[in-house]
């Protein structure tokens, strides 16, 4: 076994110690070097001490063995072909544990764990990393400054292939830029954006319900629009009908247009009782029959037929002329 072959020039408290710290033994995480400390009865630094130096007689055996020189070049030359980096958990799956451990200890390649700005991931050297930033950071801004394309129009496609392009990039050493950083993410409809803009990571149940009704469209009842924010899984908080109904009832980009039914407002449906919006749409267009009258009215609110007839009767706010119209009444 070509890891037992690396370690065999170790003493056993080495051996134990890398194994402990790199999780050869099956264990998930690192065990700290206080509690091996703790176990072996010497301190924390001592552990730091006897870990280092276990690394550079490891670093040694690999730079001496033909198997191990051959898993490094073949995740240098795996790298480069993705254009210097890769995310942690698809680079693992390729060169999984010893092959992880002989990389760490060889330096040929690199890893960073995961922080604000990154997750985890491998690199080449300083140019990859460069390279990377750069792309990043130019995507970044054509995104910003076409936000409403990428959202609306579903253009981060096209944004993305220019910004590849003009970095002399494949799309898919572009995408696998973007995979490392935080500062991109895809929200549960397949949208890609920004990670910062609540259209990708919506916080508020105000937030998650804009998203539900841009992708549905039509307006819906506050609870199938809590029904669809739990469905579509944004995060871990469950949505409550009662509070999707209080929340959105505030908040003016969200119309009521009947019994408990929300839309929103950049579609065009507009607040008011019946008589308002009949009112508003007689004034907007002038006379109209009543059947049109209906049709206007229920193309922005879901107003019953009879509740829209009857208020055309008002006569204190609306008459009806010669030819069998209707229009708002003048005081």
């Amino acid at each position: 076994m070509l890891l037992k072959r690396l370690l065999s020039g170790l003493t056993d408290k080495q051996r134990e110690i890398l194994t402990a710290r790199y999780g050869f033994n099956g264990r998930v995480g690192k065990i700290t070097l206080a509690a091996l400390g703790g176990k072996y009865g010497i301190t924390r630094e001592r552990v730091r001490q006897i870990e280092v130096a276990a690394l550079k007689s490891a670093a040694e055996a690999v730079n001496r063995d033909e198997e191990a020189k051959k898993v490094v070049a073949d995740a240098v030359s795996y790298l480069r072909s993705l254009g210097g980096v890769e995310i942690t958990d698809r680079f693992s799956l390729r060169f999984p544990g010893a092959a992880a451990f002989i990389l760490k200890v060889n330096g040929a390649v690199f890893h960073r764990d995961e922080d604000g700005e990154f997750h985890a991931f491998w690199h080449t050297d300083k140019n990859a990393m460069v390279r990377t930033r750069n792309f990043l950071k130019k995507l970044e801004v054509s995104l910003k400054d076409n936000k409403n394309e990428v959202i609306d129009k579903g253009k981060f496609g096209v944004l993305f292939a220019a910004a590849a392009k003009a970095h002399g990039l494949s799309e898919a050493v572009g995408l696998n830029y973007v995979s490392i950083s935080k500062r991109f993410g895809v929200n549960p409809y397949g949208d890609i954006g920004l990670s910062e803009w609540p259209e990708i990571y919506p916080k508020t149940v105000k937030e998650k319900a804009h998203i539900v009704l841009k992708k549905i469209v039509k307006p819906m009842h506050f609870s199938e629009i809590a029904e669809e924010i739990n469905k579509m899984n944004f995060n871990s908080k469950k949505a409550y009908a009662q509070t999707v109904h209080n929340e959105l009832i505030k908040d003016e980009r969200f119309v009521l247009v009947g019994r408990g039914m929300y839309g929103l407002a950049e579609y065009g449906h507009k607040p008011g009782i019946a008589k308002e919006v009949i009112r508003r749409i007689l004034k907007e267009k002038g006379p109209m029959r009543a059947n049109d009258v209906l049709l206007a009215v229920q193309s922005e609110r879901f107003f019953k037929p009879n509740t829209v007839f009857l208020n055309l009767q008002n006569k204190n706010f609306f008459e009806r002329t010669s030819d069998g119209k209707y229009r708002v009444k003048e005081v």
